[in-house]
């Protein structure tokens, strides 16, 4: 039962803070969360980055439409 709520907001913050996009749910990350110590082992941060990156480098004529989680990007400006 622990393991399923774990699973179930783990999916939650990748959908809605980490990588929100605003018209579909990306179920690629599904198989990242359905084994709880593979989860454990992947370096989320660089997830989260490359995510972003990524997210900036094709919308680049259009950065208001970046979705992903930009308030890394606060971090980023702040530190």
């Amino acid at each position: 039962m622990e393991d399923d709520f774990v699973r179930l907001m783990s999916l939650y913050l990748t959908t809605t803070i980490f990588f929100p996009n605003p018209t579909r749910i990306n179920w690629s990350f599904v198989p990242h969360i359905e084994d709880l110590n593979r989860m454990r082992r992947i370096s989320w941060p660089k997830v989260i980055h490359a995510e972003l990156m990524d997210q900036i480098r094709r919308k680049s004529d259009k950065l208001s439409t970046v979705s992903g989680c930009v308030v890394a990007l606060l971090v980023v400006l702040v530190v």
